[in-house]
């Protein structure tokens, strides 16, 4: 089976009322949904992790990645980040879950079953995708 990857547009771009992005992007048909963290969690991240969990939708943090740092401070940051994105979630009165540090180049890499240099959670991330997906497609009716 394969991954259908979509990217939907920003919020901020749409004009869109943050309770209507969620219906108005059509986030209730996935599988799963990615929410790409910057340096905040904002109102319509938090929207979508709150209707994903209401519809029982898995959700997927990715807080990018400091590829362009030292590997000091790398590691230094994604601690800080991690720590960051989990108190957001608090903060936010959201369910805790795990906060994949993840580049772009190098998750491409990775899905193209290349080996790519300075991994840090890109397989893990695809793991767990490919799981929450598996769970959601074949879940036995009640």
């Amino acid at each position: 089976e394969q991954f259908a990857w979509y990217d939907v547009p920003g919020s901020s771009t749409l004009g869109t009322p943050v309770w209507q992005y969620f219906n108005s992007q059509g986030l209730y048909v996935f599988d799963c949904v990615l929410v790409l963290f910057n340096d905040r969690l904002t109102v319509v991240d938090q929207a979508i992790l709150t209707n994903c969990h209401y519809f029982q939708i898995p959700t997927f943090i990715d807080a990018g990645s400091p590829e362009q740092f030292q590997e000091v401070a790398r590691k230094k940051l994604i601690k800080e980040t991690r720590r960051t994105v989990r108190g957001s979630l608090v903060e936010a009165n959201l369910h805790s879950q795990r906060v994949y540090i993840v580049s772009k180049k190098t998750l491409f890499g990775a899905v193209k079953n290349k080996e790519p240099e300075g991994m840090i959670d890109e397989a893990e991330l695809l793991t767990d995708l490919s799981g929450a997906w598996v769970s959601k497609r074949y879940k036995k009716p009640l």
